[in-house]
């Protein structure tokens, strides 16, 4: 049977159009105009309606004959196309390929035809539609009748990106697509491992392939994906999010040096996304460049892990816009005027109007907290004012500390900079959950029990967290749930956690260690012997022999052990 039908398809292309048996050739009968039928009559689209079906269109299928009853048809045929037109003379249309005689059409892809077909946004126009059915590719195609639909469309700007975070709410970070082709650009400023997703101008929704995991991956199918993420660096970044390709990749940007007239390292700006540099020039017309050749590109070859080495550099022109280029040597010349005090700033939130000033005197950023190892809880403990508890330091660039301490204050607490050092300590502001370096009362005491510090110089604040009876092991045989490994304390060691695993097949990355179940944000990884707050995934899992292991978790001194039974 599989014979005959290979065969009726080669014979349908020589003889489609043909009604009658001639010697031992097949022909093919049964072809009719296709009548449509329409769910309705109009619709207005919005953006929420894009995934919802807003038009379903009907016919009935030709019933397909062969001359020779011992050979059959495949469902290839008949070749049917749903046409879209602006016009009812179908001069130009777009068309669909259904997969059968019943086919609905989303309010996305819908909008999405009638903007091709150059339809203006917010305004009732008349979709013509048809149904053309033939036997072939390559045959002349039967039209049924034509139905019009009015459609009202909403706008899309191809143009522009937004970037969202985890709780899919804007941020005010836009990306910029020059050739509205779905590829964006843009620089950001933030933290180490910010999670985001991306929302384009046709309300589609873009995050990291769930199916896969692989970093650097994208998908826009919602059930599955999850958020993307930056690597662990915080400041500034230059992303490409290529939608065509599912692929995004990101260049970290930890300075921008300065060389000519005068040399050094301009200062970022990470809220306003800026670079700014104060420059005394001893001549007039005095010129610089600015480049790195210390940038690192993240992509799907490399991971989040060790970026590429690259360079980038920028190029003014006398307007005042800027052009960035991936090459250092591409920099050219700012240009000062007669010799005196200034200040260089490089504005680059909107990469669709990146721009410079030259401004007059120098404008000296406020200068960074004084970063520390270790931020010491002397009180944390009741009765015990001393500095065997302490926090420590996460980010140099964000001035951000985090430990878990076995907690139990009497009076409330302070953070000292240094050991045996009083009177140089962070106290309570304004309000809970504020910090004031040298300032009255003492931060409020934590619950007792195990608890998640952390403290933030630069924005002057701090957060306790509760850490239970359970913690919860991830990411063995690359299984990300809070159910295969639970590790518990029994209390008679404060921060120990134990509890068994089972390896029975390769773990791709490693492990982390999430301290409340179902809360994806709070976790501990790094390394098993050195687990810090929101870590790398610790990879010494990676090489686990299968078998069944004794997992045991110390949260104060940061390690876990893995022992076969």
């Amino acid at each position: 049977m599989k014979n005959h039908i290979l065969y009726i398809i080669i014979a349908l292309f020589a003889v489609f159009t043909s009604c009658e048996k001639e010697g031992d050739k097949l022909t093919v009968s049964g072809l009719t105009n296709p009548t449509v039928v329409a769910s309705g009559e109009s619709v207005v689209l919005k953006p929420a309606m894009r995934k919802a079906p807003v038009l379903a269109l009907t016919w009935e299928d030709s019933n397909l004959e062969v001359s020779d009853p011992a050979y059959g048809i495949t469902d290839e045929f008949p070749y049917v196309r749903i046409e879209l037109s602006a016009t009812e003379d179908f001069k130009t249309y777009q068309s669909i390929q259904p997969t059968s005689s019943v086919h609905a059409i989303t309010g996305g892809k819908l909008n999405t035809i009638c903007r091709l077909l150059g339809f203006e946004p917010d305004v009732k126009q008349t979709l013509y539609i048809r149904v053309n059915t033939s036997y072939g590719r390559n045959t002349t195609p039967l039209y049924g009748n034509v139905l019009t639909f009015d459609v009202t469309t909403y706008y899309v700007d191809l143009y522009r990106a937004s970037i969202l975070n985890k709780e899919r709410e804007e941020t005010g970070y836009k990306l910029y697509s020059p050739e509205a082709n779905g590829v964006f650009y843009g620089f950001t400023g933030v933290d180490a491992w910010y999670n985001w997703f991306m929302m384009d101008g046709d309300y589609e929704l873009w995050g990291n392939d769930g199916v896969a995991g692989t970093a650097f991956l994208l998908s826009s199918d919602e059930p599955t994906f999850f958020n993307m993420w930056y690597p662990g660096s915080s400041g500034c970044y230059f992303t490409t999010v290529n939608t065509p390709k599912s692929q995004w990749n990101t260049i970290s940007i930890p300075t921008l040096s300065v060389s000519g007239a005068a040399t050094g390292e301009m200062s970022f700006d990470q809220d306003e996304v800026k670079w700014v540099f104060p420059i005394t020039t001893s001549e007039d017309n005095a010129t610089v460049k600015v480049s790195t050749k210390d940038a690192a590109l993240y992509n799907m070859s490399t991971g989040d892990r060790e970026g590429e080495k690259t360079e980038i550099g920028f190029i003014p022109s006398a307007d005042g816009s800027l052009t960035f280029a991936e090459s250092a040597d591409a920099a050219t010349e700012f240009t000062f005027g007669a010799a005196g005090d200034y200040t260089l700033t490089l504005y680059l939130s909107d990469f669709s109007n990146l721009y410079y000033e030259v401004s007059d005197g120098i404008d000296q950023p406020d200068p960074e907290p004084e970063v520390y190892e270790n931020l010491y809880l002397i009180g944390i403990t009741a009765g015990n004012w001393n500095f065997d508890n302490y926090i420590s330091l996460l980010s140099e660039a964000d001035l951000t500390y985090a430990g878990i301490v076995n907690a139990n204050s009497e009076w409330g607490y302070q953070m000292a900079v240094e050991v045996d050092n009083w009177s140089d300590v962070y106290t309570m502001g304004q309000a809970e959950g504020t910090l004031e370096f040298k300032g009255e009362g003492n931060i409020p005491a934590p619950e007792a029990g195990i608890t998640l510090v952390q403290a933030d110089l630069k924005n002057l604040t701090y957060s306790h967290t509760s850490v239970g009876n359970e913690i919860y092991l991830a990411g063995l045989n690359d299984v990300w749930n809070f159910t295969d490994a639970i590790l518990t304390n029994t209390g008679n060691e404060p921060g120990i956690y134990t509890g068994t695993a089972e390896v029975y097949q390769a773990t791709t990355y490693g492990v982390k260690i999430y301290l409340q179940a179902y809360n994806w944000d709070t976790f501990m990884a790094g390394s098993t012997d050195k687990l810090i707050l929101n870590g790398n995934d610790a990879p010494e899992a990676i090489g686990l022999a299968n078998g069944t292991y004794n997992v045991t978790v110390d949260l104060i001194g940061g390690t876990c052990t893995f022992q076969a039974q």
